[in-house]
């Protein structure tokens, strides 16, 4: 018998599956035949903790090593910003459902790991936003997130370029 994870059983199946695994007459049967990953897409959008990103960019301003530097984070921050309020417009997050903030144990103190840490955080974005793009539908709705995906994308690749010293210093 060849197994699938990611087929859903049918009568067939858990036929076998009771034939070849009860040793005594059980009753075998699927317990849920849908995809345990969420697909609320607003509940996906809430799980970006946009204060961590936006402080990691003001950290990393504040600590780059160059005014131009500092100017490029600053364009990024401001992008970032209106990135989130584009969002909310298309995915409006409940005003009951509020969080306390997170506890940042470790406060990163030089830039390598101020940036090594915003590409962390910016990597569980994208990867947020990627969830939302196949998600989606609508093709409006498909090219906002298609764009700041892509803009996200080509920041962090500018980004890279001033990694010194191996992996992040």
């Amino acid at each position: 018998m060849q197994y699938d994870d990611y087929q859903s059983p049918d009568e067939n199946s858990v036929y076998k599956m009771q034939k070849e695994y009860a040793k005594e007459p059980r009753k075998v049967s699927a317990m849920q035949n849908s995809c345990v990953v969420s697909t609320d897409k607003n509940c996906i959008f809430g799980s970006i903790d946009w204060s961590r990103n936006n402080n990691l960019l003001r950290l990393l301003a504040n600590r780059a090593p160059s005014i131009g530097i500092t100017n490029f984070i600053r364009g990024l921050s401001d992008l970032s910003a209106k990135d989130q309020i584009d969002l909310i417009s298309l995915f409006p997050t409940q005003s009951s459902a509020r969080t306390n903030p997170r506890l940042n144990i470790m406060t990163p103190t030089t830039f390598n790991t101020t940036l090594r840490e915003y590409v962390r955080d910016e990597l569980g974005v994208l990867a947020v936003l990627n969830n939302l793009l196949f998600l989606e539908e609508e093709g409006d709705t498909r090219s906002v997130l298609y764009n700041i995906i892509s803009r996200r994308i080509d920041a962090l690749n500018t980004l890279a370029g001033l990694i010194n010293g191996g992996i992040f210093g």
